[in-house]
């Protein structure tokens, strides 16, 4: 019985080991991503920003590219 009792107990600290590094990654995963979403806002203003600068075109008028 009290065999068993270690056993159970030895599994306990490996499970809270796994949950705390786990928990670790997702931390680190979580930020990451809301980095990403603020790089991408930044990408998204700045092609907006650019666009601003080209020429209005009309697709209909514009020439395949073999011409």
């Amino acid at each position: 019985m009290k065999e068993q009792i270690t056993e159970l107990q030895m599994m306990q600290m490996d499970h809270e080991r796994s949950i705390e590094s786990l928990s670790e990654q997702l931390h680190s995963q979580q930020s990451r991503i809301e980095q990403m979403e603020k790089q991408l806002i930044a990408l998204i203003d700045h092609i907006r920003s650019l666009q601003e600068f080209l020429p209005a075109t009309e697709t209909g008028n514009i020439p395949p590219p073999h011409y």
